[in-house]
């Protein structure tokens, strides 16, 4: 799966109990996160319908989603330990779905676009917000064009003004 856009496929790598790692095809490290508690399965797939591999994650009882860079999209908790993850596209593309498999439970979620497009406004949002804190003007000023530009995919300017 061609996580980072460059057209080659990448592997995706559990290890050490907490390391999330993608290689590129030639073996090098394209991007590593340290998430606590990783569970040693992880999916990935364009789910959001953008174009982009979203990388999926399970931790204890929450799933993460990466974009092709390794930068968090979102986390949630499911409400009961995940034990495998799947990608599920239907032929043409309508269906777009993530497979949490639990010890007790099967479950599918469809990924809402907008919805995640919101979650990623407000994440950075509040990024900014702590740039700015911090004096750190550069990336302050990134991510809040960041959430500009997606509440402005949604219409949301609302959310702009909180």
């Amino acid at each position: 799966m061609d996580v980072n856009g460059d057209g080659l496929g990448e592997v995706l790598v559990v290890s050490g109990g907490d390391q999330l790692t993608v290689l590129s095809a030639s073996g090098d490290r394209v991007w590593n996160r340290t998430v606590k508690a990783l569970k040693p399965t992880v999916a990935a797939g364009d789910l959001d319908g953008d174009g982009g591999v979203e990388v999926f994650a399970a931790s204890a009882q929450n799933v993460l989603a990466f974009d092709g860079k390794g930068g968090v999209l979102w986390e949630y908790d499911v409400g009961y330990p995940v034990v495998d993850l799947k990608t599920v596209v239907s032929a043409g593309g309508a269906q777009r779905n993530l497979l949490v498999l639990g010890a007790r439970e099967l479950t599918a979620y469809r990924i809402n676009p907008d919805y995640v497009k919101h979650v990623q406004a407000g994440v950075n949002m509040g990024f900014a917000l702590k740039y700015l804190a911090n004096g750190s003007y550069v990336e302050a000023r990134d991510h809040a064009v960041r959430a500009m530009e997606l509440y402005s995919q949604l219409n949301d300017t609302q959310s702009l003004l909180e």
